[in-house]
């Protein structure tokens, strides 16, 4: 490419050169270029002639599954646009930014049975929909029209809504200096094209599977978890974010008609935004975040002090004492009589 920026309008992504030299790697040769922009360019190929060919033939070509196969056919359901409404229907939702439609039908056919998949076709378009739908997670290009994949992940992770969100850089650039700019600018994994589909299913879900460990400890952040809180795993725009949280919810603790909406209002997101991220990061809705919060509350004023247990439901928000009684017995399976009594929770 006579333009290599990473922000190129013309088509081609240097696949066919590295698949190229991939072959050559593979039966032992060598091949070197001379260029002169706008003049001309020279390849060479070396390749060794052994006469050593085994009888039975044999697949030497490497296992990585190229982005398009010879002859597949890639059957692809319509993808979620960014005017769709993701339903929840228990699968996560996938961002993917790519340019290329090749692309986008394959990494759709390989995802759409596990994922809710929105599409951007550029680096703005992608950054506009992931600060409108709030995605699990994102796959990116990192050769793209307007703004690249380094770029958006850059914007992203400095954003609160998105700061949380996993992203997966896809790109023909293997080398290192591409693959350390990847990581400084917030990027989970690098993946070089052509990729398999089993690698890349794999590293989505273990990157899911690590958000739900992060969970876990933002959600220590608010006095009551089942694993022990390990600040080392927490990233500090998230730490604060639940801190945040806790703040708001801790200066309405007794408030018994705090909305949703007003939690929302003080953390200055829209309500469906606020929903998205704060499910994202606690694996809690707003409303059972705020349950949370009340009955972690509760249960430490039942340790630590003498103030009857209505008194208690009353200061931490509930207005029915009896309602108070059977949501604390649900959470700690214990009632709060029974807990103050010292049965173990």
């Amino acid at each position: 490419q006579v333009d290599g920026s990473v922000t190129r309008k013309g088509e081609g992504t240097g696949i066919g050169l590295s698949l190229v030299r991939e072959y050559i790697l593979l039966m032992g040769g060598e091949i070197s270029v001379k260029s002169k922009v706008g003049v001309e360019t020279e390849f060479t190929i070396l390749l060794p002639i052994t006469n050593e060919a085994p009888l039975e033939k044999k697949n030497t070509i490497s296992s990585s599954k190229p982005i398009i196969q010879e002859n597949e056919v890639v059957v692809s359901a319509p993808a979620i646009t960014q005017n769709a409404i993701i339903q929840d229907n228990g699968k996560s939702t996938l961002l993917l930014i790519e340019d290329n439609p090749d692309v986008v039908t394959y990494v759709e056919s390989c995802l759409q049975s596990t994922y809710n998949i929105l599409v951007g076709n550029n680096g703005q378009e992608g950054i506009e929909i992931a600060l409108e739908y709030i995605p699990d997670i994102i796959v990116s290009d990192v050769m793209m029209p307007i703004k690249d994949g380094f770029e958006v992940s850059q914007t992203l992770k400095s954003h609160q809504l998105t700061s949380h969100i996993p992203i997966i850089l896809l790109t023909a650039k293997a080398d290192m200096d591409s693959r350390l700019t990847g990581i400084d600018r917030g990027a989970e994994a690098y993946l070089t094209k052509p990729f398999s589909k089993e690698e890349l299913l794999l590293r989505l879900k273990k990157l899911i599977e690590s958000r739900k460990v992060l969970q876990a400890y933002y959600l220590s952040l608010s006095g009551q978890a089942s694993v022990e809180p390990k600040p080392e795993e927490g990233s500090p725009a998230e730490n604060e974010f639940v801190l945040k949280l806790n703040e708001v919810v801790n200066a309405q603790l007794s408030n018994t008609d705090f909305s949703v909406e007003q939690f929302a209002k003080e953390i200055g997101m829209s309500s469906s935004q606020f929903h998205r991220k704060v499910s994202a990061v606690t694996s809690l809705s707003p409303n059972k975040y705020i349950r949370h919060i009340r009955l972690s509350k509760a249960q430490s004023l039942l340790r630590s002090s003498d103030i009857p247990i209505n008194s208690i439901a009353y200061d931490t928000g509930f207005n029915d004492p009896g309602y108070f009684s059977r949501v604390f017995k649900k959470k700690y399976g214990v009632t709060p009589v029974e807990y103050r009594s010292g049965v173990k929770v």
